[in-house]
Order: structure tokens, then sequence, then C-alpha cells
């Protein structure tokens, strides 16, 4: 089928970016018209925002500049994401990611008579190196290399290749420390090498969070307990960390089950858990409206 195609199953919709995010925007759209069936009428304003530019290079911008633009303070936030139910984010863990580009220079350029012929050789010297990179159990700190590409033949030596990376930790100073040790790896390469190679660094997020102890935590924890929802408390990045950058009281919640796509298959979401999901978010909402984030 094509692309975009959306298949709806007795019991789940099959579409892509249905569980990231198209459902959370779903639900964020019809937020009114729920409130307004249930006869709700809250005390306070209630911000509805679908944020641009979140992914990729996007770095959070959109919702970075809607925060920076505000004519009045926000006093909290919850961001939506599709699946799953359960989760429960209210620390960011800090993340760096970044692209190691490699090209082999011109061959009428005076080094390029001692440069490398291929792109990816040099690459892989600078992935040998980054492993070698020591990452602390405390503060957790991890180096994922998810993307590689290079090379348009079998019989041609690529003169261009590229590598998708990303640096998570719970300290701001370990990926500032990893990043610069990765500037240094490529620069040497760069040099001994004779080949244009740079480090960019495109997409950052902080490491911070409210307390477990915060109201809003203890708010949110009691809603899903009365709706039968496990909750996970994890983290991954998201919109959250721009909130809680800014000292705004926010977490994350999903909606319902399911599972992220690949290439190969599409995203699918679980119908029947769609309505203990809104009612969640419901909740909190009504919590937060009624004080959960004036700690005492």
């Amino acid at each position: 089928g094509e692309a975009n195609d959306v298949r709806v199953q007795a019991d789940r919709v099959i579409a892509p970016a249905i569980g990231d995010n198209a459902l959370g925007a779903a639900i964020i759209s019809l937020l009114p018209a729920v409130l307004e069936h249930l006869d709700i009428r809250l005390r306070s304003d209630l911000l509805l925002v679908g944020s641009t530019r979140s992914l990729g290079r996007g770095n959070h911008t959109g919702i970075r500049f809607f925060l920076d633009h505000l004519p009045q303070p926000v006093h909290a936030g919850i961001c939506v994401e599709g699946i799953q139910l359960g989760r429960l984010n209210f620390f960011s863990i800090g993340t760096a990611r970044a692209d190691v580009t490699c090209s082999v220079r011109d061959p009428f350029e005076p080094s390029r008579s001692y440069g490398s012929e291929s792109a990816l050789v040099v690459l892989n010297h600078i992935v040998n190196r980054i492993l070698a990179i020591a990452t602390p159990t405390r503060p957790y700190t991890v180096i994922r290399m998810g993307k590689f590409r290079a090379g348009v033949a079998y019989d041609v030596e690529p003169d261009h290749a590229e590598l998708g990376l990303e640096i998570v930790s719970h300290s701001d100073e370990m990926i500032e420390r990893i990043c610069g040790e990765i500037d240094d790896i490529v620069a040497e390469m760069s040099a001994r090498h004779a080949v244009d190679a740079a480090f960019d660094v495109f997409f950052s997020t902080k490491a911070g969070g409210i307390a477990f102890s915060h109201p809003l935590v203890k708010s949110v924890l009691r809603v899903m307990e009365q709706l039968d929802i496990e909750p996970d408390q994890g983290h991954s990045p998201s919109e959250l960390s721009e909130l809680i950058s800014r000292n705004i009281p926010a977490v994350t919640l999903g909606i319902t089950r399911g599972k992220r796509g690949s290439k190969q298959k599409a995203d699918y979401v679980l119908i029947s858990p769609i309505l203990t999901g809104v009612a969640q978010l419901v909740g909190a909402i009504l919590a937060i409206d009624e004080g959960a984030c004036d700690e005492s």
C-alpha cells in the first residue's frame, strides 16, 4: 500500500507515526470536546500546543520558541505521547545527538598525495576510537551509534561517509566531556589521514526533573492507581526537558499501548486502552487545576 495508508483492524490502528505521535496530536485536538462532554469547567487557563521541529535537527525549536515568548508564565505542563500507556516521565536525561562526516579531499590538493582513498576506512578508525572512550556506570552514561552511511557501489571506494550517534547521561558535564573527546578524535583523524572530517552536535537537552515527592507526580500516580494503570517511570528525550529546564513542573504521559514501527513495518496502537489513557489525561489536568503543582 501507500506510505501513508491507515488501516483500522478490530483491535488496533496501523499507520506510519500513529504512536509517535499522531495519536498524541489527535487526543490534544479532541480535548476541548472531551471536557465539554464531561461538563468540566477549569478554573485555570489550558493551553493546547502542538510543537514543531521537535525531531532531528529541529532540536525542539518549536516548543522553545513558544515557551520563550509566552506573555504569561506557565505553571505546569503535560507532554502527551501516543504510546505507552503507563509512561510517567518526570525527569529528563541529558542528550546530545551528532553527526560525524568524513570526505576525501580533492585529488589536486597537495595533501591528497598521502591522504586516504576511502572515507569509510577513516570513519571506521573514528568509530574504533569512540568505542574506546570510557563511560561510567554512575552517572549513567551511554554512547549509541545508530546510523552509518557510505558508498554508492561495491567496487568504488566511498569519498564520503557519515556516522550518526547519540550520547545520553544523567550528567551534563559528562556529555560535554565526551563531546570534547570525540571532537579531538575527529580533528586528529582529519589531520592524520588528510581528509575533511567534522563533528556536528545538532541536538541537545539538559538533564533534570522534578522530585518523585513533588505533588504533581504524586497526583498523577493516584490517578493511575484509580484507573489500574501500572506506572513506568522511565525517561527518554522529549519536549519535557524544555519545560523542566525553565523550572516548569511537568510530566509526560502515554495514551495507549502499541509498538513503534520500522522501515519495513508501520506503527500500531491498540484501540481499547485509549479511553483509559484519555481518562488519565483528564484526571491529571483536573489535579493540576486543583493545585497539584502548588508545593507545600
